[in-house]
């Protein structure tokens, strides 16, 4: 029986807030990335001496980073950032410089909330999952704040980060992403989606919401070609709770979660 040494780190909470929400690891560095809840802070530790080396402070306000997600490009010494976003604020992701915090530039991916973020090892791209929640924030033409809503449909995206540019949209069926996982050669992306309701046409009158505002869907789990942006494989699966979704290191097989039971299943190209 393997025995794991268990090691336990302080992060800089403050008083009553929620613990770390994300965690990311370096794969070629002695780093761990940590994001405690409500701080707007990315912490990064040395695995070595388990001491704090850096802390990228990504929102003055410290509010924001309860749903933030984090990715890292150490070959090009790129972090990216996931803003949470408050009630009336865009959920952007941050480009920052690796090693000194240093934000290059900033982009927004959806008009909701950005769910997970993964880099695509071999295309350099960035994946982005969003909500298919419809989300109360601020219009940037008038000031107003209105219910914005994206097409489910097109909640998986892929972007060149570095020229902020969208490069593809993986379309499929589902509501909000929940898990997503490119496979190591970076050929497929799999991504699992919950469920959705259409919202009723009188409250979408009342809250003024931007279409679409909710197309009823069943929970889906979804593969896809990453370089055209074919949907290879779609599996409905009704009103089941989905949880995350990943590739083995082989790539041969993936894993998804359906309520409590985690399913593993052969990948065929």
């Amino acid at each position: 029986m393997a025995i794991l040494k268990e090691r336990s780190l302080t992060s800089p909470l403050r008083s009553g807030q929620a613990a770390a929400l994300e965690i990311a690891v370096a794969r070629n560095g002695p780093l761990l990335f940590v994001i405690p809840g409500m701080q707007g802070q990315v912490i990064a530790y040395d695995t070595h001496s388990w001491e704090i080396t850096r802390t990228y402070n990504f929102d003055e306000r410290g509010i924001s980073s309860a749903f933030s997600h984090v990715a890292l490009d150490e070959n090009r010494n790129l972090l990216w950032i996931a803003e949470g976003g408050g009630v009336t604020d865009a959920a952007n992701i941050q480009l920052r410089r690796l090693d000194t915090g240093e934000q290059i530039s900033k982009f927004e991916p959806f008009q909701v909330a950005v769910t997970v973020i993964q880099l695509n090892p071999k295309t350099g791209e960035l994946v982005a999952g969003g909500t298919g929640n419809i989300q109360g924030r601020r219009d940037s033409k008038t000031g107003e704040v209105r219910e914005f809503s994206d097409d489910p449909q097109t909640l998986v995206r892929a972007f060149d980060p570095v020229n902020v540019v969208q490069s593809r949209i993986y379309s499929g069926p589902g509501g909000s992403v929940g898990g997503l996982s490119i496979s190591p050669d970076g050929s497929l992306i799999a991504a699992s989606k919950s469920r959705s309701a259409m919202m009723p046409p009188e409250l979408r009158s009342v809250l003024g919401c931007v279409a679409p505002c909710g197309t009823p869907s069943p929970a889906y789990l979804l593969i896809w070609d990453a370089n055209t942006g074919e949907l290879l494989d779609s599996r409905a699966l009704g009103s089941a709770s989905l949880g995350d979704a990943a590739f083995s290191p082989d790539g041969k097989s993936r894993a998804y979660v359906v309520n409590s039971t985690v399913h593993i299943v052969e990948v065929t190209r």
